[in-house]
């Protein structure tokens, strides 16, 4: 027997790594201490303001573009067969989300997604599904993260100011993760990485254009 098959058959068939029960249970007792129900909103709004800076738009267009180019490919789990009736479906679910009829496109998908990602840490997408056949999903509705509140009482995600509160199946969220355990519910805005310079240059626009709308 080689040295793979010997680990091979060492290795258990179902991991349960062993929790800490003391951390696990400061983590289950103090969960809220933890996560935060939104993000701020003076935050966000700095996050988006920090947009019209020329060269943070250049550089989420820059993203945004080169992942447009390389656009989406269906396959299978094993990449060995193609299902062309499901292929069809689901690049047609794609191309366009919310469905023919409505404005929006893999194009402006793709849009929102890079620029709510770069700017805010965040994206968050619904998933809709069929009303009679409830696995079969038929569009996706991007939800603008200030729209979106974490329900600590039901450890789920919901739509700021409504009760309906979302099923793990129905929002796709896509973050930038922290390394911190606290609020690491919501990501982290690369942003904050320059946050200092691009405050300056908002402040410095800001103050200059005063001037001159004053005459000096």
């Amino acid at each position: 027997m080689g040295l793979i098959d010997t680990i091979k058959s060492k290795l258990p068939s179902i991991r349960r790594p062993k929790e800490s029960p003391l951390m696990q249970r400061i983590f289950e007792e103090y969960n809220w201490a933890f996560q935060r129900s939104s993000k701020n909103e003076n935050d966000l709004s700095v996050y988006y303001e920090a947009y019209n800076n020329v060269w943070v738009r250049r550089c989420i267009e820059t993203y945004s573009n080169e992942a447009l180019n390389l656009g989406f490919t269906i396959k299978t789990d094993d990449d060995s067969t193609t299902d062309s009736e499901n292929s069809h479906y689901l690049t047609s679910l794609f191309n366009y989300p919310m469905g023919r009829r409505s404005e929006d496109t893999f194009a402006s998908l793709n849009t929102k997604i890079w620029k709510s990602l770069l700017l805010t840490g965040d994206v968050f997408i619904q998933v809709i599904y069929d009303e009679l056949f409830e696995n079969i999903p038929i569009g996706f509705n991007f939800l603008p993260t200030e729209v979106i509140r974490w329900n600590q009482e039901h450890e789920a995600w919901q739509v700021a100011g409504n009760d309906y509160i979302f099923s793990d199946r129905e929002i796709i969220h896509i973050y930038e993760p922290t390394c911190r355990r606290k609020y690491n519910n919501y990501g982290t805005s690369p942003l904050d990485a320059i946050a200092s310079s691009i405050t300056l240059d908002i402040l410095g626009l800001n103050h200059n254009r005063e001037i001159f709308a004053n005459n000096g």
